[in-house]
């Protein structure tokens, strides 16, 4: 048996390990999706070839990121030859994995890994046509409850608000006089409602059912759609100005307004994550970013149906992947783009005839993505 000498930081390493025929079992060069835990092995073996142990053999693994950082990896050592390990990407691009044994490289060490991004992929769908319970009439708009996963959907033409569990089974329905053209959940878990009159009021209810208060809507013209900021602040489409306003969670202070569009009933939908705003104007197909100021900063998108290119989008939403999440109306599909503005994917197969409108998007705290669909009345979730 030959054995190997070496010195590690200051220590020597008597070992029969042989790093030129040690191997890696796995997908170390493999593409990997990001955010998504990965792991491979390594084998060490003898000059023979055979899989072998030494307790003081020294195994170092470098994983270096796309923007020359160090991934954090978890070495796991079975006691017979063979380490597994572990890591978890957190950007997409391409990663460089370096594998050293007593300071020599394995063969073909330092590999190249791509990071790609999530692929989203379809776990089911509920509801069908009709106004019995779980069943839709254009469900217009969706929301889940960050404090209970429960799911509430705008079933607009039936005049109510159905709630299910994150299964999608009904739960139960707030019954409503008018046409509900936007539902979003508080920070404590409460209901917020537009209802379509000539005034658009703003309703609150519990997620029992019960009726809490109109929310004032002074500083509100045509609330379209509103939306509930980190602080409990709500963040209001509103028509009649083109503006976006935030008021406080009482609806009783305006806290800020900024000009979002020039056309009219054009803003759809607004979002607020990392200290920016994100507005869906879809008269002009893009979707608007502002500053924490109301600053226009810059434009996603531009009209059009290749990738990156939108058509009357709406409803927006961010996933855990710290991507935005757009509903691309009439190309009847999702895009997801980085918050730069960068094209990341999509998802159209669910979405390729023209009876489909992909109209709003919400996200749960594990990252099941919710697409409420208004013409196929139903609701579809992806993972």
């Amino acid at each position: 048996m030959v054995e190997n000498i070496t010195t590690i930081c200051d220590r020597v390493i008597v070992s029969n390990t042989n790093s030129s025929l040690s191997i890696v079992e796995g997908h170390c060069d493999k593409d990997t999706e990001e955010k998504t835990e990965t792991s491979f092995t390594i084998m060490t073996r003898d000059s023979n070839g055979i899989q072998c142990y030494n307790e003081d053999d020294h195994i170092k693994v470098d994983i270096e990121t796309p923007t020359g950082s160090k991934s954090t990896t978890e070495l796991t050592d079975s006691k017979d030859g063979k380490y597994t390990v572990t890591y978890r990407p957190e950007c997409v691009g391409q990663y460089r994995v370096g594998i050293e044994i007593n300071g020599q490289p394995l063969t073909g060490s330092p590999w190249s890994a791509q990071v790609i991004p999530h692929q989203y992929k379809f776990l089911f769908k509920f509801g069908s046509y009709g106004n019995g319970p779980g069943q839709f009439k254009m469900p217009y708009n969706i929301a889940v409850s960050e404090k209970t996963e429960t799911i509430a959907v705008a079933d607009y033409e039936n005049k109510r608000i159905q709630l299910f569990s994150c299964d999608g089974s009904f739960l139960r329905a707030i019954k409503l006089k008018n046409n509900c053209s936007n539902v979003a959940f508080t920070k404590s878990g409460d209901i917020i409602a537009v209802v379509l009159r000539h005034d658009h009021k703003i309703f609150l209810f519990t997620e029992s059912g019960q009726f809490i208060k109109h929310i004032n809507d002074e500083h509100l013209k045509i609330p379209f759609h509103v939306s509930v900021g980190f602080d409990g602040r709500v963040i209001a489409c509103d028509w009649k100005s083109n503006e976006i306003r935030v008021t406080s969670p009482d609806g009783m202070q305006l806290l800020q307004s900024f000009r979002a569009s020039d056309r009219d009933e054009s803003l759809w939908c607004a979002v607020y994550h990392q200290d920016r705003f994100f507005v869906s104007d879809a008269n002009a197909n893009c979707i608007k970013v502002f500053s924490k100021e109301g600053k226009f900063l810059y434009s996603i998108g531009s009209e059009g149906s290749g990738d990156g290119q939108l058509d009357n989008p709406l409803g927006l939403a961010v996933d855990k992947f710290n991507n935005l999440i757009v509903c691309d109306r009439e190309n009847s599909r999702l895009q997801i783009f980085r918050l730069d503005g960068a094209f990341v994917t999509k998802i159209e197969e669910y979405f390729y005839t023209n009876d489909t409108a992909p109209k709003y998007v919400a996200v749960s705290n594990d990252g099941h993505v919710f697409v409420a669909d208004t013409l196929k009345h139903c609701v579809y979730v992806f993972q």
